[in-house]
């Protein structure tokens, strides 16, 4: 999945604006406030596909929504910013916008999560969370490493796979512990 991203971001977008000359521009406020309103133009249409099939509302089932409306909003927000700004900072600048958002979100599901078990059983997700975080960030430090010149053959790319990763690993927690949420029974 990370390489497909980079791979959209690096090879799509420059040759879909190689016919432009005006090249990769900065995503500034003003083009943020613009991206963000095409999506919030796109949500409607969103809203119906997950609720097309589900006539029963629930508190998980409303969750599940907004859940869904806050990775499409990220996942927008970042495929349309790569749309203005491919260039090598655009691309690890939009990245590690979407991993802070991806991080609330981490946060934010965490403690939904955590609201729903039982006092005993907390104490087995926070040493899960903290376990998950010692991992990510070993799992970078060794990303890292692998991605020095001596082993990688260097060149700015290799910050565009950092953040990818990050991104990545960052994104599949997320989905993890939305995963959890909805799997418990009430």
């Amino acid at each position: 999945m990370k390489y497909v991203l980079i791979l959209i971001g690096l090879f799509v977008a420059p040759f879909t604006y190689a016919q432009q000359n005006d090249g990769p521009r900065e995503v500034t406020p003003a083009i943020a406030k613009k991206i963000n309103a095409e999506i919030e133009k796109e949500i409607p249409a969103l809203l119906v596909k997950l609720e097309k099939n589900n006539n029963e509302r629930t508190d998980k089932f409303d969750e599940s929504i907004r859940f869904g409306v806050d990775t499409f909003k990220i996942d927008s927000f970042y495929r349309k910013a790569l749309d203005y700004d491919y260039s090598t900072y655009g691309m690890n600048k939009a990245t590690s916008d979407a991993t802070d958002k991806y991080d609330s979100l981490m946060n934010k599901y965490y403690k939904i999560l955590s609201a729903k078990l039982k006092p005993q059983d907390k104490a087995t997700l926070l040493t899960a969370q903290r376990s998950w975080l010692a991992y990510r960030d070993n799992e970078m430090k060794l990303y890292a490493m692998l991605r020095k010149e001596e082993y990688s053959g260097g060149g700015t790319i290799q910050s565009n796979f950092m953040a990818s990763a990050y991104f990545e690993i960052v994104k599949d927690r997320v989905l993890k512990l939305f995963e959890y949420y909805a799997g418990i029974y009430n």
